[in-house]
């Protein structure tokens, strides 16, 4: 595969916003509970409205990047993006900061879709998994930093501070950005998307078994994001907000090792095999954390989860382009990407409420039993038989 310097700028910007947002993994269920008086169950959706809001607007940006360009689309999401957390500061109660989770969310939506297209168009089909894998790569490097900066800078420097460094580095990936702006390359078709070409690829249940694969896995990761500020509070250590984005970091740093290899490996040996792999451990790896009481087992686990949400991703990013024309890259991935998101807010929002009704452990075990019954269903449907 050839890297060329718009990949890399795509890569650097990636990077750079995932930092961006995910600072604020830590950050925002600790200053909810304890800046703001939210209950957990508030923590958990005010966590999870970047990612409710993220997701409804994906579909609609998708399609608006596919009529009026992909490059002009990401430089105005990555703009306002960029600066979207400086109004957390402003934020003095939890409808006001669930406001602007909300506007953050939204900022995301606008460029997300369009810097998917923009490196998929850049990948012929025998390489598309490990042109997606090196993306992904570099997103999930910059996911796994995220949490470790914003749980020290909590620690040490407190909320504002975290939320102005929320803003910084994303300017520094918008600064490539302006600086690399031609090398990118414009999507390749913008006729019009309505037809209903562009929409039946839908129908197949392989490209149904594909995106319920990311919803599922993002379901656990959601809960574990939540879960880890508060659950590790129980251990009664010195700076729990700091190992608790330790523990984030791992779960998306071993993600992050895993994206270009299963690209790799989904390009010679077929998608299904790969995500369906990559599906069960992380089911194993959720399966086994309810029992667990000691904090460097957690650790090893939350790492496994890691790895098999790594492995399963890529491929099934890389089937939903197999499956999908090109002048509809920008819906297809929008679509993917919501879906993603989707899981995620259900994991924190839903897991948040079961965890405060009844226990974590209760928690850990409802979202154990979901992901056994995904893997089944996602098996079902990428196998199934004419």
């Amino acid at each position: 595969m050839r890297i060329n310097s718009a990949l890399v700028t795509l890569c650097t910007v990636g990077f750079c916003t995932h930092i961006g947002f995910s600072i604020l993994f830590p950050v925002i269920p600790s200053y909810a509970i304890e800046e703001l008086g939210a209950s957990e169950s508030q923590a958990g959706l005010l966590l999870g409205i970047f990612s409710f809001v993220l997701a409804a607007t994906l579909i609609p940006f998708g399609l608006l990047s596919d009529r009026v360009g992909h490059r002009k689309m990401l430089l105005a999401g990555v703009s306002v993006f960029s600066f979207a957390p400086l109004l957390y500061p402003l934020a003095g109660n939890t409808t006001e900061l669930g406001i602007v989770r909300a506007l953050h969310g939204l900022t995301c939506g606008i460029f997300l879709p369009a810097i998917i297209a923009l490196v998929i168009n850049l990948a012929s089909p025998g390489n598309r998994g490990r042109t997606i894998g090196l993306f992904s790569t570099a997103v999930l490097m910059g996911v796994s930093i995220g949490p470790l900066i914003g749980g020290f800078i909590l620690d040490h420097y407190g909320n504002d501070a975290a939320f102005y460094t929320c803003s910084l580095i994303p300017i520094t990936g918008l600064a490539m950005l302006l600086a690399n702006y031609s090398a990118l390359q414009q999507n390749p078709d913008r006729a019009s998307i309505a037809s209903e070409n562009s929409w039946k690829w839908l129908k197949e249940r392989v490209a149904i078994g594909a995106l319920l694969t990311p919803f599922l896995i993002t379901i656990g990761s959601g809960a574990i994001v939540f879960s880890m500020t508060v659950h590790v509070e129980e251990f009664n250590i010195v700076d729990s907000d700091t190992i608790a984005g330790l523990i984030i970091a791992a779960m998306y740093t071993s993600s992050m090792l895993m994206r270009f290899p299963a690209g790799a490996l989904s390009d010679t040996v077929g998608r299904k095999a790969v995500i369906l792999s990559g599906f069960t451990i992380s089911a194993i790896a959720i399966v086994l954390i309810p029992s667990i009481q000691m904090l460097p087992i957690l650790v090893l686990l939350g790492i496994l989860f890691g790895l098999g949400m790594g492995t399963a991703m890529t491929p099934s990013t890389a089937l939903l382009a197999d499956v999908s024309p090109s002048k509809a890259r920008g819906l297809s991935m929008a679509i993917g990407s919501a879906i993603l998101q989707a899981g995620f807010a259900t994991g924190s929002t839903a897991m948040s409420a079961i965890a405060e009704a009844t226990s974590y452990d209760f928690m850990f075990r409802a979202c154990s039993l979901s992901l056994v019954a995904g893997l089944l269903l996602v098996f079902a449907l990428l196998y199934h038989h004419h």
